[in-house]
């Protein structure tokens, strides 16, 4: 299949799920015809920088701004030939040799136009923070399908690790379902199942999410490309759906005696 993938500039993990993907993808026989990487930020950058600090406390927030600053360090390095190591999501799509496409918006008239054009079969949105709408979702010839950290369809919304670690779910895990007009909605191609142990924090289940995020993704192409038509339930009635976490939140984390890191 001929694919574009939308995704952003998230500083810390994504980099790090697009290697593994990216790698196994080489084996198969899709293509990634086209890469959108949107900003991150969904504030101003100082307000942004002052809620994390709110959300996190300044000991994790100096350890999260420390991971940030040495994948900063570790990706211009690379982008200057002086180190192989990826260290952020263009790294990633440079050293795939992936197209990296400018555009002025997922929705907008030209990049519909471009997908047309280029007969795309799929569009696949792994972290995209922007809404995909009604024609972007009916113009790829297989539709659109996102990847999305949790064991849908409860979780639905922003950081479903941090959720469910808070919420102590003894399993979380990923899906990879078909994209419809509703946040995280639509049928699911494939789900997989990570156990939570003692001692688990948010840091090491995105880890283990790495694990099995790349090829449940791949095994959903594959469904996908053979036509399969089994699907799982993504039932409405049973959802659940989380925003933003606030300072409260992560304070009840710490309460409990779990981590961020």
């Amino acid at each position: 299949m001929r694919i574009v993938l939308i995704t952003q500039d998230a500083p810390i993990y994504l980099h790090e799920f697009l290697f593994r993907f990216f790698r196994r993808l080489q084996a198969t026989k899709h293509r990634i015809v086209g890469v959108v990487v949107e900003s991150s930020l969904t504030k101003p950058f100082f307000s942004e920088v002052f809620y994390r600090l709110r959300l996190y406390g300044p000991w994790d927030f100096l350890r999260t701004a420390l991971m940030i600053f040495g994948n900063k360090l570790w990706s211009t390095l690379y982008a200057l030939g002086l180190s192989k190591r990826c260290a952020s999501v263009d790294n990633v799509v440079r050293e795939f040799a992936l197209p990296l496409m400018k555009t002025a918006g997922i929705n907008s008239p030209e990049f519909l136009a471009y997908l047309r054009s280029n007969e795309v079969d799929l569009v696949v949105s792994v972290a995209s923070p922007v809404i995909f709408k009604k024609e972007l979702l009916q113009t790829p010839k297989r539709g659109c399908i996102n990847y999305h950290s949790a064991l849908l369809p409860r979780y639905r919304g922003i950081q479903p690790l941090f959720w469910a670690l808070l919420n102590g779910e003894p399993e979380v895990g990923v899906s990879v379902h078909e994209m419809d007009r509703k946040l995280d909605n639509g049928p699911i191609l494939v789900q997989k199942r990570i156990p939570v142990e003692a001692g688990d924090t948010l840091h090491s289940l995105y880890w283990k999410t790495f694990k099995v995020g790349p090829d449940a993704l791949l095994n959903a192409l594959d469904l996908l490309e053979s036509g399969e038509e089994k699907r799982l339930p993504n039932a409405a009635e049973n959802a659940t759906y989380f925003g933003h976490p606030q300072p409260e939140d992560t304070r009840n984390l710490k309460r409990q005696g779990k981590r961020l890191y």
